[in-house]
């Protein structure tokens, strides 16, 4: 990362400090047999990575589950195969202000919805991604340990970075939760 990219981003995490004092979440630990709403942000650098997300809200335990997916494409040119609908929506930097916070309106209306569990899948760290984390006023967070640790509830520690091992163990520890 250049020295003005990473000078850009240290003045946008002061900026979400400052942002995160004026809002107040409810948290409370969700397993995912109790799950109604959730919310999913992702790398969407690699379109393997939808594929798996998608073979995961497939195999959810509960059929009524209301979700919604915001995917994060580092590049500047989204391609055609990132189509945005209801559930999924994609944005890449040229969304974000110049101090890399999202500024779309989608992205702040996720922020601002009560999902029981917001699942951050990212084993790389995107700036916007934590923004996005940090801001969601979603009740549980989980994701992997690392980066995102001051934003998260819930995290898992890998040794590999694969969204396939993120996903099965999220999996396995949630599914134990609140059972």
């Amino acid at each position: 990362m250049d020295f003005f990219k990473a000078t850009r981003i240290k003045i946008g995490t002061m900026l979400l400090k400052s942002g995160l004092k004026k809002r107040k979440r409810e948290v409370a630990a969700v397993g995912l047999n109790k799950v109604a709403t959730l919310g999913i942000i992702f790398d969407a650098s690699k379109e393997d990575n939808q594929k798996q997300i998608k073979e995961f809200i497939k195999s959810w335990p509960i059929g009524d589950l209301q979700f919604s997916a915001i995917g994060f494409i580092p590049d500047h040119k989204i391609e055609n195969n990132y189509i945005s609908d209801k559930t999924w929506s994609f944005f890449s930097e040229k969304d974000c202000d110049f101090f890399m916070q999202p500024k779309t309106e989608s992205i702040q209306q996720f922020c601002n919805n009560k999902l029981d569990l917001l699942l951050v899948l990212d084993t790389h760290y995107h700036f916007p991604i934590e923004w996005i984390s940090s801001m969601s006023m979603a009740k549980f967070k989980a994701g992997k340990s690392g980066d995102y640790d001051a934003s998260l509830d819930f995290m898992i520690d890998l040794q590999e970075d694969s969204l396939e091992k993120l996903l099965k163990e999220l999996k396995h520890y949630l599914g134990q939760l609140n059972s």
